[in-house]
């Protein structure tokens, strides 16, 4: 009985000193050795949580396709069957080239001149550059919303790969 009383005494004593360690540690060794691992958890790792979420955020608000507007210049005045230009109202053209200009322009590229526009309410003619109609007294500003752009289409799917359906 002398022997298994030593054998479970010596089982105990082992579970007590290894007990020993986790209830009654060295601070010295666990400063020495979980220092670093402190710093990298507490410190480096929420900054670099941090980065990751805002990385994740960029990549998902990012657009997901490119807008080229295209690049828009004078085009032909549209004409009817006898052959008179249809000049539409508050848009720029040049009578002497017959071009029809976008909302912005004032000179004809090709001729200098200035651009001449047609009111929408009397069908009178004016000046690119005025703001004021002269015979029925409105009162408009060409270009002023540059929201409404022409966007430029492709003209098939992007190189390397198929279309998406």
């Amino acid at each position: 009985m002398n022997e298994i009383e030593a054998g479970l005494k010596s089982v105990v004593d082992t579970l007590l000193e290894l007990t020993s360690f986790f209830i009654l540690p060295d601070w010295n060794d666990v400063i020495q050795h979980m220092l670093p691992a402190a710093v990298v958890l507490f410190l480096i790792g929420p900054v670099v949580t941090l980065l990751i979420l805002y990385w994740l955020y960029q990549w998902l608000h990012m657009p997901r396709f490119r807008v080229r507007p295209a690049e828009v210049g004078p085009v032909p005045v549209p004409r009817d069957d006898a052959g008179l230009p249809l000049i539409p109202a508050s848009v720029p053209y040049c009578s002497h080239d017959g071009l029809l200009y976008p909302a912005n322009e004032t000179r004809c590229s090709e001729c200098r001149g200035e651009l001449t526009v047609r009111c929408p309410v009397d069908d009178t003619l004016r000046s690119a550059s005025e703001q004021l109609c002269a015979a029925c007294g409105t009162r408009y500003v060409l270009g002023a919303s540059d929201t409404a752009i022409a966007i430029q289409r492709r003209s098939g799917p992007p190189a390397g790969g198929e279309a998406v359906a």
